[in-house]
């Protein structure tokens, strides 16, 4: 299966594009939301996007369950993300996942997926692949459209949320990711 990580807007055709590249099943966020869009734009809108670039319907995986209660309101992040890919995919006893992420985006992506699945599937089989290239200097939204500048800021910004979310329990060391990306080669 090729996962599209959810994004923004201004940032999806990276990975939406990258989907007709696959001939397999292609994992979405199963998430709609006609009132208000919380960064990425739901289901709703990628499903079309997908049909667009050729991509049958049989073939799109809504995935359900990324929606996290954070104070009195739900939202979506990559790791909340990550956890239901991981539950899904481990139902369908799907064991190899290519995931696509914008370049910014990619490293954090990656080692949530780590974490996700070395708490419940670490038979999983994760690889990343980069979406197609987006301009550095275009002034973009993330992380729920509330982060906004040029994408090229957006990589310090991806540091120290790493950082961060490491210092939470919420990451895997780097240290732990390339352990596992040693043993996944090896599963």
């Amino acid at each position: 299966m090729m996962y599209l990580v959810g994004e923004t807007r201004p940032n999806q055709s990276s990975v939406l594009d990258r989907a007709s590249e696959f001939s397999g099943l292609i994992g979405i966020i199963g998430y709609e939301d006609t009132e208000q869009r919380i960064g990425y734009p739901g289901s709703d809108v990628w499903m079309p996007e997908l049909l667009k670039r050729s991509i049958p319907r049989e073939r799109i995986v809504p995935i359900m369950g990324s929606l996290i209660q954070m104070g009195d309101k739900e939202i979506i992040h990559t790791l909340s993300e990550m956890r239901a890919m991981v539950r899904h995919t481990k139902e369908l006893g799907i064991r190899n996942i290519i995931m696509v992420a914008p370049r910014f985006h990619i490293l954090r992506a990656f080692m949530s997926g780590a974490f996700a699945l070395s708490e419940s599937f670490p038979e999983l089989r994760l690889f990343p692949v980069l979406g197609t290239p987006l301009d550095w200097n275009d002034k973009s939204s993330h992380s729920q459209g509330l982060l906004t500048g040029i994408r090229a800021d957006f990589l310090v910004e991806e540091m120290t949320r790493i950082y961060d979310y490491h210092e939470q329990g919420n990451l895997l060391d780097p240290e732990d990711v390339l352990a596992y990306m040693d043993r996944r080669d090896t599963i």
